[in-house]
């Protein structure tokens, strides 16, 4: 058995852990911790997390769990033939969607977005940005 991370989700536990390092190095060390633990437990049992599902083919069998401990912060991986290859490790409070390359708002057929939400997404997504360069 074998654990893949793709790079951009080895990408995202460093950016997780340096942000969680600003408030607080030790809680960023045990969310590091907690990552592999999980990743592990995915491993031994890769039907574990909720299976989800994106319109992209790139993402077919995906999958998502909870870091064990830290359960704002998602997993998201994939079981392939000898284990599981990690695609992101995510906050629950960024655009999954987006992350995924599906539309912010799913419509029906025959459906429009309508002015306001996209209004609404724009200011949204504007405000992140701001937040963003706050940080930084």
């Amino acid at each position: 058995m074998s654990i893949v991370r793709r790079p951009s989700a080895l990408e995202d536990l460093v950016d997780l852990a340096d942000h969680i390092a600003l408030e607080n190095i030790e809680a960023a060390g045990r969310f590091i911790r907690a990552a592999e633990e999980s990743f592990r437990g995915l491993e031994r049992m890769p039907l574990m997390g909720s299976a989800r599902e994106y319109r992209n083919p790139e993402f077919t069998g995906v999958r998502m769990r909870r870091v064990k401990g830290f359960r704002r912060y998602l997993i998201f991986y994939r079981p392939i033939e000898d284990g599981i290859e990690i695609i992101r490790v995510i906050h629950s409070s960024r655009d999954i969607a987006a992350l995924f390359g599906e539309a912010e708002y799913a419509t029906h057929p025959g459906e429009e977005i309508s002015e306001q939400l996209l209004c609404h997404s724009t200011l949204r997504k504007a405000s992140g940005f701001l937040q963003c360069l706050e940080l930084n």
